[in-house]
């Protein structure tokens, strides 16, 4: 096991190449499905609300799924697919079931993301209903663009090979920042993580060489204290014994680091669950507060 991690950790980048043979501007929901691809880009010309989509729709390459109190778009085995917000400020991608993600890619190579502003209305998501999730893929790109809540979370990440986020931001997602898992070659540049709230706000399980660089952490919080309906007291918050959520869970990875980032203002039962699992390089913290300490563990 050792021996092929040290391999894997060998193996070079793959650079994130986009073939633009065909560009297809899009004004709606209906229009953008109609485009989904392969080598392409999608120019976003106004906003898309992924809930007016007629379910009736299918392609080779997308499917819609029900997501409880909604449909959900997943798109599938496709390469080379740009999706572009056409605009001074980035383009709104928008969902209204509050259990479904705003976008899944599946068995997906060389995909970018650029200047889009993507998560729920009008309420916030719940359970399961975060923003952008790749299962499976290979070569994406994320620039300049927002994930916020309502979205549980920005980013989740399943067997996942390079990834690249940059000049981005994730902000108000209502249980986690991201979720990394199996996955390789992860890096955010220029990246900004903030008010985000409630439990292990980073999870990063059985990963190799993710990496934050110039990154800000600020006002994220866990370990919220709760009011009881009924007799109006409060409950639960870091100091009950069950509560130990942390701003990074790093678990099983190789080589987790973060680069000249900033830490602030957040207010957490704990920094890291597990000491020793992240990396830290010329990184500033100021004004956090660990309730339970840097470390669980």
């Amino acid at each position: 096991m050792k021996k092929l991690l040290l391999l894997l950790l060998c193996v070079p980048l793959i650079a994130f190449t986009q073939d633009k043979s065909k560009i297809i501007e899009v004004y709606n929901a209906n229009q953008f499905v109609d485009a989904i691809g392969p080598n392409r880009t999608i120019n976003l010309m106004g906003t898309i609300n992924l809930s007016e989509i007629d379910t009736n729709k299918f392609g080779d390459y997308y499917r819609i799924q029900n997501a409880y109190d909604g449909p959900e778009l997943v798109i599938h085995h496709i390469e080379y697919l740009n999706i572009v917000g056409v605009d001074e400020y980035p383009i709104e991608i928008l969902t209204k079931p509050r259990y479904g993600w705003v976008l899944v890619f599946e068995d997906c190579k060389n995909i970018m993301i650029d200047n889009v502003n993507a998560g729920h209305f009008p309420d916030k998501g719940g359970c399961t209903g975060g923003v952008f999730y790749f299962k499976d893929c290979r070569n994406i790109l994320i620039n300049n663009s927002i994930m916020y809540g309502s979205g549980t979370e920005g980013i989740r990440t399943e067997k996942v090979k390079n990834l690249q986020c940059n000049n981005s931001i994730i902000w108000g997602c209502t249980y986690y920042i991201m979720t990394l898992n199996n996955s390789m070659y992860i890096e955010f540049n220029n990246c900004k993580f903030n008010n985000n709230e409630e439990f292990d706000l980073i999870n990063i399980s059985t990963c190799i060489n993710v990496e934050f660089n110039s990154c800000e952490f600020m006002n994220n919080k866990n370990g919220s204290t709760r009011i009881n309906t009924r007799t109006k007291q409060e409950y639960g918050g870091c100091y009950e014994s069950y509560t130990n959520d942390a701003l990074f869970d790093v678990n099983e990875s190789i080589s987790v680091v973060l680069n000249n980032c900033s830490i602030k203002n957040n207010n957490t039962c704990y920094f890291l669950r597990t000491e020793n699992t992240l990396e830290l390089n010329n990184t500033v913290f100021e004004n956090n507060k660990f309730n339970k300490g840097l470390y669980q563990d």
